[in-house]
């Protein structure tokens, strides 16, 4: 058999061969290729020692953290690197994790017999081709895993080799043999001696892979899990975070510990959150759902539940392309524009914000920032306006043709109210909003926040410029509302002011 290896490779094993030392390509990276796959990570092992591998790639940068256990990485200029690591036999295994020594050895059989599985017990070079001393051919086409010797012994000396048989079976899609899958049932306890992150990460592997119903219902771990295969098996949009949150959901027993990062942990935490929801075909249930979660993670929640509704995706892609609010980043105006009609306090801004938030996205009204306004200065400032209309029954000059009442808010709070009456010195009318001002003045509260001026006509008009320049004096902030039965208006004092508003 004549496998074609990366030009790298064979510079690797033919520096080796032309000083007299055995190499050979070993492990995962040969069942890929038997696979007609192409590796991930190449695995090297030799018959040189370290310190004679190092000798020989001496032009090469060497890194050699994993020298205890007699590995050496060979460095490229390309960047890329190589694991080679020397014949060895391991010792005992009292962690159930790794040896507590090893020793190195001459022969390749030796150094291939202390592997987990037959099907990852290959070695290769082009000198000698492919060596199977265990029968992994054989296991590769059945699609079998099977350990190396006695099953009990292997997964003792490693528990994470449970795992990693699970993983196996997952993601190439075979058959555990039934020895091998009888001592994992029996120990898979040994899993408690092994760090949370090796089985976090051998676990995320094997939830990604083709076979993940079959070993999850099977093994993880006696709960009898159903993973729904059309849902997980067939489903491409099922990534991974996804499988973990349905697995989780799942879950009877606590039979299994996981890290993993903040971001993942809070988007497992909101779809096992969300899980229990009723999604409807309803746009507006549906734009309440995206305000609490997001449309990334709503799109997750209906994979989750194997939402297949054409309805509900054609109302989630209505939304999405024709930007429809639901969200506060998406409202026609933000806090600076509250602000610029007197309301300052944050507290208060936050809650005008959400408030029409929910009007916005319920289809109250529309998302443009004159009807939000509008709907803002009624919440606010309606109250005033009212005063200001009940003012303006007192209205009386025969000066006037109409009356008008007014009221002022002062920041503290107060309000005081006016309409217009007959100046008799001056055969004139005093309008409404000096009145008010004037009972504000006299108690010497000017601290003026709004005013509101109502109109019983059908004509409707602001403050006369003499008025105005008169407010302006004491604020030049202050909200302005003037209504009559027909219209409402708002604005503010300095754009209402003679060099700005035509008279």
């Amino acid at each position: 058999m004549h496998i074609l290896l990366p030009p790298q490779i064979e510079y690797i094993l033919n520096t080796f061969s032309s000083n007299n030392f055995d190499a050979y390509i070993v492990g995962g990276c040969v069942r890929d290729l038997l696979m007609n796959k192409t590796p991930t990570d190449w695995d090297i092992c030799s018959s040189a020692l370290p310190e004679q591998t190092i000798k020989l790639f001496k032009n090469h940068k060497i890194l050699k953290n994993g020298l205890k256990h007699g590995t050496v990485t060979v460095l490229f200029k390309d960047k890329s690197k190589y694991e080679i690591t020397t014949f060895r036999s391991d010792g005992i295994y009292t962690d159930n994790r790794h040896p507590d020594q090893v020793s190195y050895v001459t022969d390749i059989k030796t150094d291939l017999s202390r592997r987990d599985f037959t099907i990852n017990a290959f070695a290769y070079n082009q000198e000698k081709g492919l060596l199977d001393f265990f029968d992994g051919i054989t296991d590769l086409k059945n699609k079998v895993i099977r350990c190396i010797g006695n099953p009990d012994t292997r997964f003792q000396e490693d528990g994470l080799r449970i795992l990693r048989a699970l993983r196996f079976s997952s993601v190439l899609n075979f058959n555990i043999e039934i020895e091998t899958s009888n001592s994992i049932l029996k120990n898979w306890r040994l899993l408690d001696n092994i760090s949370i992150e090796r089985i976090t990460t051998e676990f995320n592997k094997l939830l990604l892979g083709v076979n993940v119903n079959n070993v999850v219902n099977k093994y993880f771990f006696l709960d009898n899990i159903n993973f729904d295969s059309i849902f997980i098996e067939n489903n491409e949009n099922a990534t991974l975070l996804i499988r973990l949150s349905y697995f989780f959901i799942n879950m009877k027993k606590n039979s299994l510990n996981l890290k993993l990062d903040n971001k993942s942990n809070n988007v497992i935490s909101e779809l096992i959150k969300y899980h229990d929801l009723n999604i409807i075909p309803d746009k507006i249930y549906i734009k309440q759902c995206l305000n609490k979660m997001g449309i990334e993670r709503f799109q997750q929640l209906l994979i989750l539940k194997h939402c297949v509704s054409p309805e509900i995706k054609n109302l989630l892609n209505s939304i999405i392309e024709n930007k429809e609010c639901f969200n506060l980043k998406q409202l026609a105006i933000n806090g600076t524009d509250i602000k610029q009609i007197g309301i300052k306090e944050s507290k208060k801004i936050g809650e005008h914000l959400n408030n029409i938030l929910n009007l916005v996205i319920n289809e109250k009204i529309i998302n443009n920032k004159g009807d939000i306004m509008s709907e803002i200065i009624n919440m606010e400032y309606q109250n005033l306006l009212d005063i200001a209309k009940t003012a303006s029954e007192n209205a009386y000059s025969p000066y006037s043709n109409f009356k008008v009442g007014a009221a002022i808010k002062c920041k503290n709070g107060m309000i005081y109210t006016g309409c217009n009456i007959e100046n008799a010195s001056f055969s004139a009318t005093i309008c409404a909003e000096r009145v008010a001002a004037a009972k504000a003045i006299s108690e010497n509260n000017v601290d003026f926040l709004a005013i509101a001026v109502y109109v019983q006509d059908e004509k409707l008009f602001p403050p006369c410029g003499i008025c105005r320049q008169f407010l302006a004096e004491f604020s030049d902030d202050l909200v302005v509302i003037y209504a009559n039965k027909n219209e409402t208006v708002f604005t503010n004092i300095n754009l209402l002011l003679p060099s700005k508003f035509a008279l």
